[in-house]
C-alpha cells in the first residue's frame, strides 16, 4: 500500500501474501476479484518504515473513497499500467475495507491464479508528524482517502486479500439497495433474511436460498392475506 500526507510527499506501502484469482476459461476480460483491501486496526511498516495503526473508525470514513479508483500493477502512474478498475468498495464490522474490481489483464488473472500476486493500496493521510502515538509506538492513522488499488508482488498489511469472483457481502448489498428504488421513505434493509412492511399492506423480503442467490421479493397484503407480487430480483452471491 502506497499511502502519502496530505501535507507531503511521505509514502508507505501495503501489500499482502494471499492471493488467488481463478476464472472460468470461457469468461474473457474483464475478470472480477475481490478481497479485504486493508483489516481494522492492521498495523503495517512502510517504505519509509514507519509504524502505522490504521484504526477502524477512520476505515470506515474513508472506505467510499476506494470505489472508482483505478486498478494498476505496482502503484504506477502510467496509463499502460492501469489494469482495470474498483468497482465496488465498502466498509465491514470487525474486517475492515472490502472491495471488488475488474481486471482486464488476463497475463496478470494468470499469476493471480497461481498466488503469485497480492494487493496494495495508494492512498493519502495527514503529515505523520502530525499523528498521536499508541502504547506500542505506532503513529494512528486519520484522515485517509484512497487513491488506487494496485496489484503487487508482496505486501505487508497483514488483512489483504485477493481472490476470484464477486464479494458476496458486496453484491448482497447492491442487492439489498434495490428496495431504496421503491416509493416508501421509511423502508431499510440492512440484512439479508430480513422482512420490512410499510404501509398497511405492502413489505419485502431479502432471503439467500441455497443456490447462493439473493432474492428481494415485493409482497402485498389481499384481503388478509400476504402474496408476493412477482417483482423478485435475484443476485448471484
Amino acid at each position: 500500500m502506497s499511502v502519502q500526507s496530505a501535507k507531503t510527499s511521505n509514502s508507505v506501502e501495503f501489500e499482502r501474501r494471499e492471493a488467488h484469482l481463478s476464472r472460468d476459461d470461457s469468461d474473457g476480460p474483464p475478470y472480477t476479484i475481490h478481497g479485504v483491501a486493508l483489516g481494522e486496526n492492521d498495523v503495517t511498516f512502510g517504505t519509509s518504515g514507519v509504524k502505522k495503526l490504521w484504526p477502524a473508525k477512520e476505515l470506515e470514513r474513508a472506505a467510499h473513497t476506494l470505489q472508482n479508483t483505478n486498478l494498476v500493477v505496482d502503484h504506477s502512474q502510467r496509463a499502460v499500467d492501469v489494469v482495470g478498475k474498483v468497482t465496488k468498495a465498502g466498509y465491514k464490522d470487525g474486517v475492515g475495507i472490502i472491495y471488488e474490481a475488474e481486471l482486464y489483464d488476463e497475463g496478470l488473472a494468470e499469476k493471480v491464479q497461481h498466488g503469485l500476486l497480492e494487493v496494495s493500496i495508494r492512498g493519502y493521510h495527514i503529515d505523520v508528524d502530525e499523528m498521536s502515538e499508541d502504547d506500542n509506538g505506532a503513529k494512528i492513522v486519520e484522515d485517509i482517502e484512497f487513491d488506487n488499488l494496485s496489484i503487487v508482488p508482496q505486501g505487508a498489511s497483514p488483512s489483504n486479500t485477493l481472490k476470484m469472483g464477486a464479494h458476496a457481502e458486496l453484491s448482497a448489498a447492491e442487492l439489498i439497495a434495490f428496495t431504496e428504488t421503491l416509493d416508501v421513505a421509511t423502508l431499510a434493509v440492512s440484512e439479508p433474511g430480513q422482512w420490512v412492511k410499510w404501509e398497511d399492506n405492502r413489505g419485502i423480503t431479502v432471503g439467500m436460498p441455497e443456490n447462493g442467490e439473493i432474492d428481494v421479493d415485493v409482497y402485498q397484503q389481499f384481503n388478509g392475506t400476504w402474496r408476493s407480487t412477482g417483482d423478485v430480483k435475484a443476485g448471484q452471491c
